[in-house]
């Protein structure tokens, strides 16, 4: 019999490995076409679901009864070029429902990406009163934090009934600047547990830059599997060069100057697999 995670069937909003597993897999279904996805979610215990594409823009809104959860399409380790020429947008200003935020600005490209299936996917997400998780990979992610940043927004001058619980990412590059970060994770805002695959290069963009920093609590996952909520930057630079170095060590070698290791943690299977082990 198919048991869902408790975390999730409880709202609870702080970490738990076995419900990040689970989101990962969704976020890795969510990758899917249509049928093939609805068929995976069905197996996984849904009970409805519904998909919102508009462009380049995929998500899909899964109830499972006792929580729901929005699950955006990211890219893949593959597309890590166009990960890289998407982040050179330009920025604006948080805002949804026609409220914006002053001080507050994310990437332009992310915050258009959104737009286009905002109008049909909030009335959805904001109808229903059982737990509410968001989750993504990659650019994916960056959506999912995006959109709980514009709910918040514009449930700020709107209010309704608390449902958002948390957002779960994997591999989720920077958003917006500082003023949002502080925006995420203030009284208002919403637990967000960003999940760092150790060499992930994409969890690492854009490169330094003062006007981007990340949002949410950090889950870092070590070459060895552990998972870290606390860990400095260089701790975390040690165990990725450790990573690196096994990883040719056996013989994975480069793609073109930079190690595949680089590449290959970015992949949501490999997140998966690594939130199971």
């Amino acid at each position: 019999m198919l048991i869902l995670p408790a975390f999730l069937q409880q709202g609870r909003s702080d970490f738990d490995r076995e419900a990040a597993a689970f989101l990962a897999e969704l976020s890795d279904i969510a990758y899917g076409e249509r049928e093939q996805a609805f068929t995976a979610l069905v197996a996984r215990g849904a009970k409805e679901a519904t998909f919102f594409s508009k462009h380049n823009t995929h998500c899909v809104l899964v109830d499972f009864g006792s929580f729901r959860v929005v699950a955006f399409r990211g890219a893949e380790a593959h597309e890590t070029k166009g990960v890289i020429a998407a982040l050179k947008g330009n920025r604006c200003k948080l805002s949804a429902g026609g409220i914006s935020k002053n001080g507050i600005t994310v990437h332009g490209g992310f915050m258009a990406a959104v737009d286009r299936i905002w109008d049909a996917l909030y009335p959805k997400i904001a109808s229903q009163n059982s737990p509410l998780y968001i989750t993504g990979h990659g650019l994916g992610g960056a959506l999912g934090v995006l959109l709980a940043g514009m709910r918040i927004a514009r449930e700020t001058k709107s209010p309704i009934k608390d449902n958002l619980a948390a957002v779960y990412s994997f591999g989720c590059p920077k958003i917006g600047n500082a003023a949002f970060a502080n925006f995420i994770k203030s009284p208002v805002g919403i637990r967000h547990h960003r999940v760092v695959n150790s060499t992930d290069i994409v969890a690492l963009l854009p490169f330094p830059s003062p006007r981007y920093r990340h949002a949410g609590e950090l889950h870092y996952i070590d070459g060895n599997g552990e998972i870290h909520s606390e860990i400095g930057r260089l701790d975390q630079f040690k165990d990725q060069v450790c990573t690196i170095l096994n990883s040719l060590a056996d013989g994975d070698g480069f793609k073109g100057w930079l190690p595949w290791q680089l590449y290959a943690a970015h992949s949501i299977g490999v997140y998966f697999r690594r939130l199971r082990e």
